[in-house]
C-alpha cells in the first residue's frame, strides 16, 4: 500500500468528486483502480471551497448544503466534520496523502503520523492551487481560536489572549444603569475560559472592545505606513540572525585548523612508519586514534554548516516585509465583508497580550508562506507597483514564519 501511494495511486475507498474505476489488467490476480472525476458531485466540492474562501463556516456550510438536498458520496446529509474533511483533503489539489494514522488496528486515531507520505497524484485535480492555497492560509490563520466566530466588529476575539490563563478572549456585555436611569451597554473582550468555565478556571480579564480595536488598528496603521519602523525590524531580525552565524563561523574556522594540523600529524606518522621509526602494531594504534578524531571533526564541520546554511536562507528582506504589508492595508481597504476582513487580521497577528493594567500589551506579528501566497492570490484586488513575489533567494522557507512584535 505504501508503494502504491509513493506511486501516486489512490488507496483509500470512495470518496466525494471521484468516481473509482477499476482498470482490467491481463496476466495479474492484483485489482487495480483509478479515480474519475464525477462532475456532478465536483460541482459540490468547488463550492464547498468557495464559500469557505467567502469568509463561510463550517455550520453555514453545512446548512447551506443540507437545505437544498445535497448529499455526500454515501447518500447522508453533509456535517461539520464532512465539510471540514474535504476542505483538508489534499485529494482535491491532486495530492495523495497515506499512512496519516499508523498501527490503526492497536491505537485507532491516538498514533497520527507527523510525516505521511504526500506526493502528486495520477489523477486529476478539482481545486486548482490558488484555491487551496487560499484555504488552506485561512485554516492556519484560525488554529488555536474558539470556535465561535463573532460579527467582523469584534475582531480580536481569540487573537487577544487572557493575561492570566492565556485563553482567547470572546464578547462578554453589561448593561450599565446611569443616574438619570438610562441604560448604556457596554461590550468588553473577556477571558473564553471564564465565560464557559467560572470564576473556578479564571477571571474575566475584560478589556473595553472600543479601547482594545482602536489602539491595536491604529498600531497596525503606524507600522505599515512607517519605513523607518519596517527597516528596524528587519534590522533586528538579521541581527538575531547574524547572533547564530557568527559563532558557527568561528567554529567552523577552528575545526578547519584542527583538521590541517591531524593531517600533517598523519603524514608525519607515515614517514616514521616507513623509515621504521615505529612498529607496525603502534602505527595502527595511532592511525586509528587519528582518523577517529578527523572523522569527528568532520561531523562537527557539518552540523555547524547547517546552522550556518539555514540562518543564511532565512534572512529577511526589507522589500518582501513592505511589500507583504503594503499588500495587507491594499486588500484590507477594498470593500469586503466584515467576517472576510477579520480572517485576515488572523493570518496576520498570531497573538495581543494583556498586561497588568488591562491595556493591549504587545502585538505579535507572522509572516508566513501561506498568507503572502493569499495576498498574491486574493481576487478583485489591484496588484502594487512593487512586486509582492521575492526573488527566489529571498524566498521564505516553507514553515519558517517571520515573526516580530510591535
Amino acid at each position: 500500500m505504501n508503494s502504491k501511494a509513493k506511486a501516486g495511486e489512490w488507496c483509500g475507498g470512495i470518496v466525494l468528486g471521484y468516481d473509482l474505476i477499476p482498470i482490467p489488467e491481463e496476466g495479474t490476480k492484483k485489482k487495480r483502480t483509478e479515480l474519475i472525476i464525477n462532475e456532478k458531485e465536483a460541482q459540490i466540492v468547488r463550492r464547498i471551497f468557495k464559500s469557505f474562501i467567502q469568509g463561510n463556516g463550517y455550520k453555514s456550510i453545512t446548512n447551506q448544503l443540507n437545505n437544498e438536498g445535497l448529499k455526500t458520496k454515501k447518500g447522508n446529509s453533509f456535517s461539520v466534520s464532512s465539510v471540514r474533511d474535504i476542505l483538508l483533503n489534499p485529494l482535491y489539489v491532486g495530492k495523495i496523502r497515506y499512512n496519516v494514522r499508523q498501527n490503526w488496528a492497536e491505537k485507532r486515531r491516538k498514533n497520527i503520523n507527523a510525516n505521511p507520505i504526500l506526493v502528486d497524484g495520477i489523477h486529476k485535480p478539482i481545486i486548482d492551487e490558488t484555491t487551496w492555497s487560499q484555504v488552506q492560509a485561512l485554516f492556519e490563520s484560525s488554529q488555536g481560536k474558539p470556535a465561535r466566530i463573532y460579527d467582523g466588529q469584534y475582531p480580536l476575539t481569540g487573537i487577544l489572549k487572557c493575561p492570566e490563563c492565556g485563553a482567547g478572549m470572546v464578547i462578554a456585555r453589561t448593561v450599565n444603569t446611569l443616574k438619570d436611569g438610562t441604560k448604556r451597554r457596554l461590550v468588553y473582550y473577556a477571558c473564553g475560559n471564564w465565560k464557559n468555565k467560572g470564576t473556578s478556571v479564571c477571571h474575566s480579564n475584560t478589556i473595553r472592545v472600543d479601547k482594545a480595536n482602536e489602539y491595536v488598528f491604529s498600531r497596525i496603521t503606524e507600522l505599515i505606513s512607517s519605513e523607518k519602523m519596517v527597516k528596524s525590524i528587519v534590522t533586528k531580525l538579521n541581527t538575531d540572525s547574524n547572533d547564530k552565524i557568527n559563532p558557527a563561523k568561528k567554529i567552523l574556522e577552528q575545526i578547519s585548523k584542527d583538521l590541517q594540523q591531524l593531517e600533517r600529524r598523519k603524514t608525519k606518522l607515515f614517514d616514521a612508519y616507513e623509515d621504521d621509526i615505529i612498529s607496525q602494531e603502534d602505527f595502527r594504534k595511532r592511525n586509528d586514534e587519528l582518523n577517529e578524531r578527523i572523522n569527528s571533526l568532520h561531523i562537527m564541520r557539518t552540523e555547524q554548516e547547517i546552522i550556518l546554511n539555514q540562518e543564511k536562507v532565512h534572512e529577511v528582506s526589507y522589500e518582501l516585509v513592505k511589500n507583504t504589508l503594503k499588500k495587507f492595508s491594499d486588500i484590507m481597504t477594498i470593500d469586503m465583508t466584515r467576517q472576510k476582513q477579520k480572517r485576515l487580521l488572523h493570518m496576520i497577528i498570531s497573538e495581543i497580550t494583556i498586561n497588568e493594567k488591562r491595556e493591549v500589551g504587545s502585538i505579535n506579528i507572522k509572516l508566513t508562506d501561506h498568507l503572502i501566497n493569499y495576498l498574491k492570490t486574493e481576487r478583485g484586488v489591484s496588484t502594487s507597483d512593487a512586486p509582492l513575489s521575492p526573488s527566489p533567494d529571498l524566498h521564505i522557507p516553507p514553515r519558517e514564519d517571520i515573526r516580530f512584535s510591535i
